[in-house]
């Protein structure tokens, strides 16, 4: 995962350098340019996200103050993205974090987040005074929150993805059961709009698509790897779960307004974790076996 980070920050900083020239005279999103193709582009920012959390989580965990500025390199990179879901991701895991690490100590989990608070305040003025950012993110999370007080009028993006997701439960509703297939809600979407889009919400794309089978076969196998993440951090207090359970919260919280099961960047996480969880459960299992074979010598050596 270090170097999945290091790689990360080094496509972000020449992304920057490249676009340097774009990204200080209009509204543009980070790797636009470069990458030209938009699931390509989308690509850097998922992969922001991944890193930002791990650094997040390397930071606090293993005091490696070395990810400072790979944090702030990954923060500003995030704000030049444009995609609200960076911002949202770093805003929501900051508080799970320390509720998870501060659960028993309520006065200091208040301390913590008074400051988190001051400190997104902060970050919001800045953004929304300084020209660059807000040209690139500071404008989409002032659509974002005029949408979200005035239920969507100002936001033609937000009345369009509502509509999508409208869509979705509808054909949902034909085929409840298995749904109309894999990627079926594109095909669907392009003969009524003539428009070739996913979703944006992952709940309505795998109801549309796989059914109630695939919906509750995907998103139980995510609750189960974030339950039992929690569970194997209070019990081993081992750091990497503590990353697996922020990323896992954040990303079912995300899949309201992303297609995440496209992603195969995820997957691959997911399968960092479901490793993680095999791997404690051996040696669990190990040490349960060690533990008996112990006693059990120690009742031979008393016959």
């Amino acid at each position: 995962m270090d170097f999945f980070v290091i790689g990360t920050v080094i496509i972000s900083v020449y992304t920057m350098f490249y676009e340097r020239s774009y990204i200080m005279s209009s509204y543009w999103r980070l790797g636009k340019a470069l990458f030209e193709n938009y699931g390509t582009f989308m690509l850097l920012s998922y992969s922001i996200i991944i890193a930002l959390l791990w650094t997040f989580y390397s930071l606090f965990e293993k005091h490696r103050f070395i990810f400072i500025p790979i944090l702030v390199i990954l923060l500003l990179a995030s704000a030049l993205s444009g995609t609200k879901k960076t911002i949202i991701a770093v805003v929501v895991s900051i508080p799970v974090y320390f509720f998870i690490k501060y659960r028993k100590r309520a006065f200091k989990l208040i301390f913590i987040g008074i400051i988190i608070l001051a400190a997104v305040y902060i970050a919001y003025l800045i953004i929304m005074n300084n020209s660059v950012l807000y040209r690139t993110i500071g404008y989409r999370m002032q659509s974002f929150i005029n949408s979200v007080l005035n239920n969507g009028e100002d936001s033609q993006s937000y009345s369009e993805r509502y509509m999508m997701r409208n869509f979705a439960m509808q054909w949902f509703t034909d085929k409840p059961v298995f749904g109309n297939g894999v990627s079926a809600f594109r095909g669907l979407y392009v003969l009524k709009t003539g428009k070739f889009l996913y979703s944006h919400c992952n709940y309505t794309e795998l109801l549309c698509n796989t059914g109630l089978v695939g919906f509750l076969s995907y998103y139980g196998f995510l609750i189960y790897m974030l339950v039992k993440s929690v569970f194997l951090y209070n019990k081993t207090e081992k750091s990497f779960f503590m990353f697996a359970t922020v990323f896992m919260f954040v990303v079912i919280m995300l899949d309201y307004g992303q297609v995440s099961y496209y992603r195969t960047h995820y997957f691959l996480i997911y399968q960092l974790i479901s490793l993680a969880l095999c791997a404690n459960k051996e040696s669990s299992s190990e040490a349960v076996n060690e533990k008996s074979n112990e006693q059990f010598n120690l009742s031979e050596d008393m016959i």
